[in-house]
């Protein structure tokens, strides 16, 4: 087996792009990537909740997984936090500490689904579609998007 001796970088980095652009990509993957970045970038005019808690990420989940193979996820921006579970068919959320507010489920492709949290802060949406997801949440006249996260 023979093997090539770099001795030149710029020579390496030459090649290595030469390859990347060689590599097919899906153009769906190629089409979602941008979508995400898109959103991304247009969650700029709000506070990022970053997500503090995954039970499918729990290893140490004492009674092993939760009815149904249902997840709870929580979200945290300064003071507030948003949680969510996904059981079935439906999703539902509480925006603590509680609060009256609006909340939407975004998909690559938009808005999926949309309600009102009530007085306790309380929501419930259907179950999107296998994908990436976040939730907008405005509250008191804050806008918080959470991060993206895996639906399956």
């Amino acid at each position: 087996m023979t093997s090539r001796q770099w001795q030149d970088d710029d020579r390496l980095l030459s090649e290595m792009v030469g390859e990347a652009e060689r590599a097919a990509l899906p153009d769906s993957i190629r089409r979602a990537a941008r979508r995400a970045f898109a959103g991304r970038a247009a969650g700029r005019s709000g506070v990022l909740a970053e997500i503090s808690y995954d039970s499918l990420l729990d290893v140490f989940r004492v009674r092993g997984e939760l009815p149904g193979g249902g997840r709870i996820l929580s979200f945290e921006a300064g003071d507030l936090s948003v949680e969510v579970e996904i059981l079935g068919e439906g999703v539902t959320g509480q925006l603590v500490p509680v609060a009256a507010g609006r909340v939407q489920m975004l998909t690559l492709d938009g808005v999926a689904a949309e309600t009102t949290a009530d007085a306790l802060g309380r929501f419930v949406l259907a179950r999107p579609d296998p994908g990436p997801v976040r939730f907008r949440c405005e509250v008191a006249g804050a806008v918080i998007l959470t991060d993206w996260v895996q639906i399956y």
